[in-house]
């Protein structure tokens, strides 16, 4: 079962990559809660398909271009850890911004119920319950 969830946040990340948000959305549970790490200003948690849709839909307006490129996958059961990069362009300019993107992926029913990201790969490994 948990192979099959490594797939299914892949398929999440790919439609995200091609800015296809119905696609990524349909892989998240009715009930889905995305949570970004408090200590980044204007970061705040959304519950649900709408609150996580609205959001998704503000991608393309601040960003011209946003990719998570996955390093590595680690299955954990009903969990992913997502060790990832991130790459992005504002629609302001200025230089391209890299930086890492780490998540920990909680599934349910074959669906996204929650992701976290962490703004160090040891809050994302402690999390996941490892120790790099």
């Amino acid at each position: 079962m948990s192979e099959k969830n490594v797939e299914i946040f892949r398929r999440a990340i790919d439609a995200f990559n091609r800015s296809d948000f119905e696609a990524a959305l349909a892989l998240c549970h009715p009930e889905v809660e995305w949570v970004g790490d408090p200590r980044v200003s204007g970061v705040r948690t959304r519950r649900g398909h709408a609150e996580v849709k609205r959001y998704l839909e503000t991608v393309p307006r601040y960003w011209e271009e946003l990719r998570l490129e996955p390093e590595r996958f680690v299955d954990r059961g009903d969990q992913v850890l997502v060790l990832a990069r991130m790459t992005a362009r504002t629609r302001r300019g200025g230089p391209e911004i890299e930086r890492q993107f780490d998540q920990v992926i909680t599934l349910r029913d074959g669906k996204i119920i929650r992701g976290r990201w962490f703004l160090t790969r040891e809050e994302a490994l402690e999390a996941a319950g490892l120790r790099e």
